[in-house]
């Protein structure tokens, strides 16, 4: 009885705090799939994969936090195959709506566009060399067109620039230095289309 009285409890709590947090909610999540290319070497991959949460901090304005996955892959003739180099991303941006720019009225328009400048930290690892992983934190400028469907539902397309001030593989996987470590700044960019919920949209 007394377990019955307790799960009950916190049954009618949850129920209670979530209707409260969804009929106050400003959150949202977002999911992209598309692809991440290189300028130098010139090289296109199919493997940007990326999720992520954000929560409007004023009409105009949201905090993002996303989480990317990205390959990298080139040909390799030393090693008779393709080779590369692995990152996973995480990434904390600030959003701002340019539609209230242009618009006094954007907030009602089915197309509104967004920019967003973050910082982020990424893990990169060779996909053939043992060396370890290199630790980066890097610089992401990007825009974001989003067109909604019907109230809480977006589609979405993002196109971000990335800056590794300090990248210690190349893109083929191979460590840029071969004595005393010798970075390379990194430059890419995404190239993405996905979904996004926005909770108590109206």
């Amino acid at each position: 009885m007394k377990n019955f009285k307790i799960n009950t409890f916190f049954a009618l709590f949850l129920l209670i705090s979530t209707n409260i947090l969804y009929s106050q909610s400003k959150f949202g999540i977002e999911a992209y799939y598309g692809m991440n290319n290189v300028y130098e070497p010139n090289q296109t991959n199919l493997k940007h994969i990326r999720i992520g949460g954000f929560y409007e901090i004023y009409e105009d304005f949201e905090i993002k936090l996303d989480f990317a996955s990205e390959k990298f892959r080139i040909s390799n003739d030393f090693l008779g195959d393709e080779s590369g180099v692995d990152f996973i991303r995480s990434t904390i941006h600030l959003d701002y709506n340019l539609s209230a720019l242009l618009d006094r009225e954007y907030y009602y328009n089915k197309f509104n566009l967004h920019t967003h400048v973050g910082i982020g930290y990424t893990i990169a690892k060779s996909s053939y060399l043992t060396t370890g992983k290199d630790e980066i934190v890097n610089v992401i400028l990007g825009i974001n067109p989003r067109y909604r469907i019907f109230n809480g539902f977006y589609l979405s397309a993002d196109a971000s620039f990335v800056i590794n001030p300090s990248q210690h593989y190349n893109w083929d996987g191979s460590l840029t230095y071969s004595g005393k470590p010798n970075p390379i700044t990194g430059l890419y960019y995404t190239i993405s289309g996905g979904i996004l919920i926005k909770f108590n949209d109206r």
